[in-house]
């Protein structure tokens, strides 16, 4: 996406990094009315769309380099289905490799509404302690449904994320992995149906 400003006579081009491909309809609209506010000579509105954009790039770059631990190194996710309601099943795969053994490990699968403020989270599932040994394993995980009947729904439209964490022992307040996968979360026109995306970090 391109906008031209202009300072006095002066012309600046400025360039934004959005694909629109996997964005929805509203996250779009919101990338052209800040545009608009630039032309307009709002600059303050753009600027923090710019910001944001690149901090979610970054924040993607950070989450994919925490999945090359040195202890851990997840090689593959997998969640089914996707594009899909928010609140259907979540099936989720997640292949790694441990380093050194894990003593009294467990997965605890969360959903978080509106990651960057709110931060409202939902406990989905959590495995039961075991051991593993240095190697490859697989970690599947189910989910009937994400409960959002508490949620405010415009807490629900921001971004969300899918976060699976890894323990060891009982303190559940230092994961020593964490999975996360944002999630882009729309709502379907002419209902009162939210649409989920959910991003694989390894992509």
């Amino acid at each position: 996406m391109e906008a031209v400003l202009y300072f006095g006579d002066e012309k600046q081009t400025q360039k934004f990094d959005v694909r629109t491909d996997k964005m929805s309809t509203g996250a779009i609209i919101g990338c052209v009315f800040a545009v608009l506010l630039i032309i307009g000579g709002s600059i303050a509105g753009v600027i923090a769309v710019y910001v944001y954009t690149k901090k979610q790039s970054k924040k993607k770059e950070e989450d994919k380099e925490k999945l090359m631990d040195e202890d851990i190194n997840v090689t593959a996710v997998q969640v089914t289905p996707n594009e899909c309601e928010l609140t259907a099943p979540v099936d989720l795969i997640i292949t790694f490799e441990a380093k050194k053994p894990l003593v009294d490990a467990y997965w605890l699968l969360r959903f978080v509404f509106d990651f960057a403020f709110k931060k409202q989270l939902i406990e989905l599932t959590k495995t039961a302690p075991q051991n593993f040994s240095v190697g490859t394993h697989e970690e599947r995980f189910h989910v009937d449904k994400i409960d959002i009947s508490a949620v405010k729904e415009t807490t629900i439209l921001n971004m969300g994320l899918l976060s699976a964490s890894l323990f060891v022992g009982h303190d559940e307040n230092n994961a020593l992995l964490d999975v996360n996968m944002c999630t882009e979360i729309s709502k379907k026109k002419g209902s009162n149906t939210f649409i989920r995306t959910i991003m694989n970090p390894l992509e």
